[in-house]
């Protein structure tokens, strides 16, 4: 009877002195092997400043945009616009917008800005939302880059889903 009860104490006994250790057993805590490549955009879950090497607007916060830098390299830029002070910040992509928001270009780079309402096309809604009946309604996704040319830089059309 001991020996059973000896054979289910070890392990428990482990257990125990791994979990005294002060950061073993906290909730939250990473695993060392998440952050193996804690250096690239894909495995950050929080978004990039200026200054951070990108591959893609969305990895890139509010008010900067992913630019090729003087060496080539992609990384995140502030944006800067010349013209009359803008509403709200900057942004380069409706992915960079909280939701429901969606990036609204006036030019090169376009404002976070809330759905129109009462809608009259998925265009009035933004990206994340499509219109039904005359309301924005949840879309769930896959979200298009683009619903029409507003959501496209100067320059660019929408054509099915993707500025070009």
């Amino acid at each position: 009877m001991f020996r059973r009860f000896g054979t289910l104490i070890k392990p428990l006994a482990a257990l125990v002195l791994f979990c005294a250790a002060p950061t073993a057993c906290l909730m939250g805590s990473p695993d060392p092997q998440e952050n193996v490549e804690a250096d690239t955009d894909e495995a950050s879950s929080a978004l990039l400043g200026p200054g951070s090497p990108c591959s893609s607007h969305c990895l890139c916060e509010l008010g900067t945009a992913c630019k090729a830098n003087d060496s080539g390299q992609k990384v995140c830029t502030t944006l800067v616009d010349f013209s009359p002070p803008q509403p709200g910040p900057l942004c380069a992509a409706s992915c960079q917008c909280p939701n429901p928001t969606s990036c609204v270009f006036s030019g090169s780079y376009g404002t976070c800005q809330p759905p129109t309402t009462p809608c009259t096309s998925h265009c009035d809604c933004g990206v994340r939302k499509i219109c039904s009946s005359g309301s924005c309604v949840a879309d769930f996704g896959p979200y298009p880059e683009c619903r029409c040319n507003k959501h496209c830089p100067s320059g660019k059309s929408c054509n099915s889903g993707v500025c070009m």
